[in-house]
């Protein structure tokens, strides 16, 4: 199977491609498991084309720029509307001898480079039109007192940490379940992967399974506090 061949949804793809270029590791919370985790973004590709990929944990360390690779029983996932590349729980790779695949890649679609940009994140006034798929980057303008709730599906109790978060356009409340003692106020965070809920006429965001946070190096000096998307509705 070529790159070009590749669509979303896709499952027990083989394929062999050419690490193009790897960023470095960042660390993530996965609500999914509840633990942090270190991901690493690739650019792989074959003479047909490229494709992002992601390395987690022990992998990142394993595979190295220029390295020619072999995927098996790999999937295809989307994100922030680009195909990704995913080896899996039931997926295994292999690495060859480069010498053998001598694997020329099809560049055009290298630039720009695979991370997130700031101009990729929606804008949180965008949250009122888009239920699912939100990634923002926000700064954190306050901190409300965590509360305690059980819920129905695990019988069990919960610390619910909300943060409200805004950028230029407006503010949203941002719940974090059982985490979120290593942001506070005045931090500038990403959020991948959020979805917009409304309980008791307040609208806030929350992270879906597979969704992450993380600080970010870049600065948002101005937030549109008038503008609250969680005031409640009349």
């Amino acid at each position: 199977m070529k790159v070009n061949e590749l669509r979303p949804g896709m499952r027990k793809v083989d394929v062999i491609v050419r690490v193009v270029r790897k960023e470095k590791p960042r660390r993530v919370f996965v609500k999914r498991d509840g633990k942090y985790h270190e991901v690493a973004e690739l650019l792989v590709g074959d003479d047909t084309g490229t494709i992002s990929m992601s390395l987690w944990d022990e992998t990142i360390h394993q595979i190295q720029e220029d390295d020619v690779i072999q995927i098996t029983n790999g999937y295809i996932s989307e994100f922030g509307g680009k195909m990704q590349l995913n080896i899996g729980r039931y997926g295994r790779w292999i690495r060859l001898d480069a010498n053998e695949y001598d694997i020329e890649v099809y560049l055009e679609e290298v630039e720009p480079p695979v991370s997130t940009k700031p101009s990729e994140f929606m804008k949180v006034s965008e949250c009122l039109s888009r239920r699912a798929g939100i990634n923002l980057l926000v700064r954190i303008i306050d901190r409300k007192m965590p509360r305690e709730v059980t819920t129905k599906f695990d019988q069990k109790r919960h610390i619910i940490n909300t943060f409200v978060i805004g950028d230029e356009t407006g503010c949203i409340n941002f719940d974090l379940w059982d985490t979120g003692d290593d942001i506070d106020v005045g931090d500038v965070i990403e959020i991948h992967g959020a979805y917009t809920r409304e309980f008791n006429n307040i609208l806030s965001l929350n992270l879906s399974r597979k969704g992450s946070y993380q600080k970010s190096s870049e600065e948002i000096p101005d937030v549109n506090t008038e503008r609250n998307l969680s005031k409640p509705s009349t």
